[in-house]
């Protein structure tokens, strides 16, 4: 089959924002299984979730890559190794890895488990990803700070290109951050980042004197390539990338809708200011295509800001005079400025735009002052109403053959896939009336919340023929869910393969991987102390 010219790739932590991704028109979806995952916060999948998960997506056309990527110690591999076959044996499209230890264990007993190496591995060049061609990767996820150029020479390989096009960045080159380890023992090479780049800090000389004031120094904006994903193409890039797995299905769908409607030139500027409005910190092309410094920092916040839509023109202890430049609706979050920082509200009333309104508020806020809604409650309905509207569906063509002494016979196609269903009973001759043709007709077309829509039926009844009509329902829902289970096994491509994982002592040598110096702490700690004295703890 002739690959398409890109992926679009989202991230879901959970099976609601699954659905939100699929409906939106996400060609794949990335989630993290409940173990060795690089977002532990996340609410992520079980066994039986993932299954649903990949039932889900694979019945629809969609690819379910798990997330695998954390740095492994040696006493996890029996059992990482024994997770990985879980995830084959149920119908994984890929793994994302991190660890190159547990990949070579993969390539040894899974070689038809496609792996692609995770943006933790920093992989930011030519050569990088060469040596994970040859290694058996067939996708390298490029680290947020590959510049473009390397893209066009890297294509020249013949591996994928995954890039994140879209949401929160890393200070540092994925993988290579220890601040999170090194403050408070959560290691972002074990899934537990404490995002110590979202804190703010003080600038202070070699002789401790302070020259700069708290700000958020090295916390970066987030990611929005909507005007410049052709470019990325065009340089390379084949696997379009949404950062997003802790974030809710509404903020997947807007995002993932956006940058669908971009890839087929559909963009509005609707779409682009709802891409803002569900969550934004600044917004950043990222630094391959340029930006740096104020570009690429949000110094004076770390979180969400949403979208400015009005300001005070009369502020007073507890109320204040404001003006929307929009139309304000009843429980839409609203974000003031005080003289002692922000505050926020929900707004319990309609305001319409351009009219002076009195508003109640706990604190002063400053005249002149500018009001962000940082949570539009038309936004998520009108989202949730697309969600909950998404129909996908398969066209499916019906030969049903109704013969007075015969067992009655269905058969279903769908593109190049076919079913036959044979009902274990004989058709009668009726002792009133036979079947009404076009009751038939109605009721083999009921496929309810399936994947099917009935196109074409091509009905052979005998005249004054009996069947119960439960029978003819039970044709239809037995030959489709043949049909549906002909879909899944076709969905990803396996081949026999022995392997004896219950057998095998798995061990990791250095030659094999390399670990970070903290990293090699939480893998052998008990062997020796920590150099940081007793009252400093590593949480895992």
């Amino acid at each position: 089959m002739k690959k398409s010219k890109y992926e679009l790739l989202a991230p879901a932590g959970d099976m609601a924002a699954l659905r939100a991704a699929v409906s939106a028109g996400a060609n794949a979806v990335y989630l993290g299984y409940d173990e060795f995952s690089a977002r532990a916060k996340a609410k992520n999948f079980d066994k039986e979730e993932l299954r649903e998960a990949i039932n889900y997506a694979h019945l629809r056309g969609v690819k379910i890559y798990v997330t695998f990527n954390i740095l492994i110690a040696d006493f996890e591999i029996k059992r990482a190794m024994d997770r990985v076959k879980m995830l084959y044996d149920i119908g994984v499209d890929a793994l994302i890895l991190q660890d190159l230890g547990i990949a070579w264990e993969i390539r040894k007993n899974f070689p038809d488990f496609e792996v692609h190496a995770s943006t933790q591995m920093a992989v930011n060049n030519f050569y990088g990803a060469k040596f994970l061609k040859d290694m058996g990767f067939t996708r390298v996820v490029l680290a947020r700070e590959t510049p473009l150029f390397e893209l066009e020479k890297i294509k020249e390989l013949d591996i994928d290109v995954e890039t994140f096009i879209h949401g929160a960045l890393c200070v540092c080159y994925s993988g290579e951050c220890l601040m999170s380890s090194m403050i408070g023992g959560k290691s972002g090479n074990r899934g537990e980042c404490a995002q110590a780049c979202r804190k703010s800090y003080e600038i202070l000389d070699f002789d401790g004197n302070k020259i700069g004031k708290r700000l958020y120094y090295i916390s970066p904006k987030d990611l929005n390539t909507l005007d410049d994903v052709a470019k990325i193409i065009n340089a390379g890039g084949y696997s379009l990338k949404i950062e997003g797995r802790m974030k809710n299905p509404e903020y997947v769908y807007t995002v993932v809708s956006s940058y669908k409607k971009s890839l087929e030139g559909k963009l509005t500027l609707e779409d682009k200011n709802d891409t803002e409005q569900v969550f934004n910190r600044g917004f950043t092309k990222g630094l391959f295509n340029g930006d740096f410094g104020n570009d690429f920092i949000s110094s004076d916040r770390p979180d969400n800001r949403g979208v400015e839509v009005g300001k005070v023109i009369d502020a007073r202890k507890n109320s204040g005079k404001v003006i929307f430049d929009e139309d304000v609706f009843e429980g839409d979050g609203l974000e003031f400025i005080s003289s002692s920082g922000r505050f926020g509200m929900r707004s319990n009333s309609f305001y319409e735009a351009n009219i002076p309104h009195e508003i109640n508020l706990f604190k002063a806020p400053i005249l002149n002052s500018k009001i962000n809604r940082t949570f539009s409650k038309k936004l998520y309905e009108k989202v949730d109403e697309k969600i909950e509207n998404f129909d996908y569906k398969r066209d499916l063509d019906i030969d049903l053959r109704i013969k007075i002494g015969e067992r009655p016979l269905i058969k279903v196609k769908t593109g190049d896939l076919s079913a036959n269903f044979e009902l274990d009973r004989v058709v009668e001759v009726a002792k009133k009336s036979g079947l009404d043709r076009e009751r038939v007709i109605e009721n083999i077309s009921k496929t309810g919340d399936s994947i099917f829509r009935v196109k074409n039926i091509d009905l052979d009844l005998d005249d004054n023929a009996f069947l119960p009509i439960s029978a003819i329902n039970e044709l239809r829902r037995e030959a489709t869910k043949i049909l549906g289970n002909k879909i899944l096994e076709g969905s990803i491509d396996r081949f026999e393969i022995e392997n004896k994982l219950e057998n095998k002592n798995f061990k990791h040598r250095v030659k094999d991987f390399c670990l970070l110096p903290l990293e090699v702490y939480q893998c052998f700690r008990g062997f020796f102390p920590f150099p940081f004295g007793d009252n400093f703890s590593l949480e895992f």
